[in-house]
């Protein structure tokens, strides 16, 4: 049976993870508050808006918070 890899990333892995997820945030959120825009131009409903913001927010806690942790503890890689 093969072996796992040994080698694992650097910390600074998880800082370069985080600054996309950031990235992603701000595009998101820019996309949200134009959607924002557009239901209160048109007057559609408020829930439209606040599910948008909410879906935003929930993504940046997970992307930001939790994944990059994950994903440098379970990352190995071998040469």
């Amino acid at each position: 049976m093969r072996q796992p890899p040994k080698h694992q990333l650097a910390k600074a892995a998880i800082t370069v993870w985080r600054l996309t997820g950031i990235i992603t945030f701000i595009i998101l959120m820019m996309t949200a508050g134009a959607l924002t825009y557009v239901a209160y131009r048109f007057e559609w409903p408020w829930f439209i808006s606040a599910i948008a913001i909410s879906l935003t927010l929930l993504e940046a806690m997970i992307h930001i918070l939790i994944i990059p942790n994950i994903r440098y503890k379970r990352f190995r890689y071998e040469i």
